[in-house]
């Protein structure tokens, strides 16, 4: 099986003018996410694509709304672009490309098309689109224990363990590398790598397939719990 090294996300500094040019929606995430830094998202947005497609034109027959981390293209059904936008926004501010990878969130993708932190890039994905935008749409209250729940939960756990803000600076600047270096402060870099890559299999097994493998999301289930209780457990003996 390949393995990929985590790398360091740069530090990326950026503005956008005219502000005003941009569709109310960009407006609207823009001030949503006020003092926050979105140095990524000015970076993304002056060449992004936003297009409404039908139901055949998704890679995921079943979305509604997707993002091309490669391309920095939307797609969206039409009708839905209010229910989706922002969490796909979200994946643009959080979005560097690099000559060998593009990271993402929490996500890291190689030219090859390997990847490593698919599972808490959508989780903590989902859990900030909860967080901010609940309320900008009515029919996104429908999805609130639907979308990715199982990966959105685990996420939650590390913003107790690790604390809400750094978790959501770790995210805008594409940080894997820093929550990588904390985990395995807790437990090891083989433990930490490992449950970056159980969450992948839990998010595959359990958030995106129609008809989930029950053993499977239960055998991985267990192993992340286990693997956090550690970590909260050596938390506790550090601040005792």
């Amino acid at each position: 099986m390949k393995t990929m090294v985590i790398k360091k996300a740069p530090i990326i500094n950026e503005d956008v003018d005219y502000i005003d040019d941009y569709p109310d929606y960009i407006k609207d995430f823009i001030n949503k996410m006020k003092g926050k830094n979105l140095s990524n998202f000015y970076h993304n947005i002056k060449d992004i694509d936003i297009i409404p497609v039908s139901n055949k034109d998704t890679e995921l027959p079943y979305a509604a709304a997707e993002y091309n981390v490669g391309k920095n293209i939307i797609k969206y059904r039409k009708g839905y672009l209010k229910r989706n936008i922002m969490h796909e926004l979200l994946h643009a501010a959080s979005r560097i490309e690099l000559m060998d990878r593009i990271l993402c969130g929490f996500m890291q993708v190689d030219n090859d098309g390997y990847g490593i932190g698919e599972g808490l890039n959508e989780g903590y994905t989902a859990l900030m689109d909860d967080r901010y935008f609940l309320d900008y749409d009515e029919s996104k209250t429908e999805d609130y224990c639907k979308t990715y729940i199982m990966s959105k939960y685990i996420c939650g756990l590390l913003d107790i363990l690790i604390g809400k803000d750094e978790m959501e600076e770790m995210y805008l600047n594409a940080n894997l590398y820093n929550l990588f270096k904390i985990l395995k402060n807790y437990s090891s870099p083989i433990k930490a790598y490992t449950f970056i890559t159980d969450m992948d299999k839990l998010f595959k097994e359990a958030d995106i397939k129609s008809i989930p493998n029950i053993r499977n999301v239960i055998i991985l289930y267990q192993k992340v719990i286990y693997y956090l209780s550690e970590c909260f457990l050596t938390k506790f003996n550090i601040l005792l």
